[in-house]
């Protein structure tokens, strides 16, 4: 209806449709696939450095045998829990994460965690 009407009363009025920007955007992701495809044969670099995970799982094994040990465990809480109130909150998790295990330091998965 409102083309029609566009198309009525100002017929020299350029109309873009919905139509029209999904077709474009669908050619931008096409032609923008193209690029990707040809910079990686290419051996283009990304912005994500690879990466050896050696530290990470070797701090795995770490917590993995901390969590078998109860004492450890109460060490480990009563290091998280800083005020004695028997709850941690976010502040004393992050700040236990970033003093002990700075590997781990990474605010957003925190927070979800």
């Amino acid at each position: 209806f409102c083309v029609w009407y566009t198309k009525k009363h100002d017929p020299g009025r350029e109309i873009i449709t919905s139509a029209e920007v999904l077709k474009a955007r669908k050619k931008a992701k096409r032609t923008g696939e193209k690029r990707a495809a040809k910079a990686m044969r290419k051996g283009s670099r990304d912005d994500i450095p690879n990466f050896s995970t050696k530290r990470f799982d070797k701090l795995e094994g770490e917590m993995l045998e901390s969590l078998r040990d109860a004492d450890q465990l109460e060490v480990l809480w009563d290091l998280m829990d800083c005020n004695d109130n028997q709850r941690v909150s976010l502040a004393e998790v992050d700040k236990f994460v970033v003093e002990r295990y700075p590997l781990l330091n990474h605010k957003p998965a925190l927070m979800r965690a």
